[in-house]
């Protein structure tokens, strides 16, 4: 999958600057591949993430020191893309599964996954999360709600607590 988005992201790149020297890429022309990447009709976000790609690329080739490092700190001197400030269209919103839908699947699941699909949808934990949640990073007090503290989360790196409250119709799950 990840392979997939990098070539995404490269490919307007390579039609645009194929010939080019990755010396010779700065910003001027990763701004035209943005220019391009609207004109193709992507969405913001998308965008925003396609240009980190590229920007992570020129990163990589720096710390390889294939490239100089002045390309990679030009581009990176690129802003992304701002919601209401710029004529690429915003995403459409992502909707929660309709409960049916929910419904029709957990009927064809084994009890264990029922159970974890049920627990996600009481907490709103990461499905990460719950699959990697053991008993013993659960503060199980006398109190009404337990605590679900993951050893691994996405913004550990932050050095930021994760803390998910576990109600009683979870904790009876």
């Amino acid at each position: 999958m990840e392979l997939v988005k990098i070539n995404c992201a490269i490919r307007p790149v390579m039609e645009l600057y194929g010939e080019t020297a990755a010396q010779g890429f700065g910003p001027k022309a990763l701004k035209a591949v943005r220019d391009k990447m609207i004109a193709d009709n992507l969405c913001r976000p998308t965008i925003n993430q396609r240009i980190g790609c590229i920007k992570r690329a020129f990163g990589w080739a720096v710390e390889e020191e294939l490239i100089r490092p002045d390309v990679f700190y030009g581009l990176k001197a690129v802003k992304g893309l701002r919601r209401g400030k710029t004529a690429a269209k915003e995403g459409r919103p992502v909707r929660p599964v309709p409960q049916h839908v929910v419904d029709a699947v957990l009927m064809r699941l084994p009890p264990t996954l029922q159970a974890m699909v049920r627990l996600h949808d009481l907490t709103g934990m990461r499905s990460g999360e719950l699959v990697l949640m053991r008993t013993c990073d659960i503060e199980m007090a006398e109190k009404e709600e337990w605590f679900y503290r993951p050893s691994k989360h996405k913004t550990m790196h932050h050095n930021h607590a994760r803390v998910v409250p576990i109600g009683p119709k979870g904790q009876h799950i």
